[in-house]
């Protein structure tokens, strides 16, 4: 446990210091490190890559919802309340190439 402690510097070490019950071994230190920093900046950087996502110039609608639903379960998995369904449609849609999106909007015209 001396070697990492060593190596906390800044936002990592201050936070160890902070703790009350500090944990003995490595297993329960890399549990509670995880489960301060990797929550928050797991979710903003998961959502940041699902709210810009994007289907590419050649991809197939298929691959580009394989993706989307692979970040979407990404994200559920954090927290599943993330998204209601009506975000999770309109995200969809907005990433959909402009030329597939043109059938879809007179559709949808006036909810999204």
């Amino acid at each position: 446990m001396q070697a990492i402690l060593y190596f906390l510097k800044d936002t990592a070490d201050s936070w160890y210091q902070s703790l009350i019950n500090k944990p003995q071994d490595f297993n329960a230190f890399k549990a509670e490190f995880l489960r301060y920093f990797s929550n928050n900046n797991s979710i903003n950087h998961l959502v940041n890559a699902f709210t810009t996502m994007k289907q590419g110039e050649t991809e197939a609608v298929t691959t580009y919802l394989g993706c989307f639903y692979r970040n979407l379960h990404q994200i559920q998995a954090i927290n599943a309340n993330y998204f209601i369904a009506p975000q999770i449609l309109n995200q969809f849609i907005r990433g959909l190439h402009s030329s597939i999106l043109q059938h879809i909007c007179p559709l949808h015209s006036g909810t999204l």
